[in-house]
């Protein structure tokens, strides 16, 4: 496997993400670029994926998005990823991670098998966003 690194995404690579991010609006891209919380996520030197992020109750890091081209996945891609975001996030200070999937979704055992835990779910059960229960996940350092 290519050396996997996440590097920031830049102000000039908006269309780029948001070609690979659907659920981020155009509005949120800068902001978020700005704090560094869009991260492409490489394989040698191209890009094989994103990993997006901010704070839950402005102080434990949330993974909102991992996502990798479908011809890169179940390559160790995302759990390498995962990994250095894990450690960047430790070096910063923060003593715990979070992040969720719907409980239709493979994600779910992707996080499990990295060592997060089951911290309870959510019924969207908004018209018009009737999804499956978001189950919610953490990991301490």
């Amino acid at each position: 496997m290519k050396a996997v690194t996440l590097r920031p995404a830049a102000a000039d690579e908006e269309a780029e993400w948001l070609s690979w991010d659907a659920h981020l609006s155009r509005k949120e891209f800068r902001p978020l670029a700005e704090r560094g919380r869009l991260l492409w996520i490489t394989a040698g030197e191209e890009k094989a994926g994103v990993l997006r992020w901010g704070l839950f109750w402005d102080e434990i890091p949330f993974l909102n998005l991992l996502w990798l081209e479908p011809g890169r996945r179940r390559m160790g891609l995302g759990a390498k990823a995962m990994e250095l975001w894990e450690n960047a996030r430790r070096a910063e200070g923060y003593r715990a991670v979070m992040t969720s999937s719907q409980a239709d979704e493979e994600g779910q055992h992707f996080y499990r098998r990295l060592g997060y835990r089951d911290a309870g779910g959510l019924l969207p059960g908004i018209a018009g966003m009737e999804q499956a229960m978001e189950i919610f996940f953490m990991k301490g350092f």
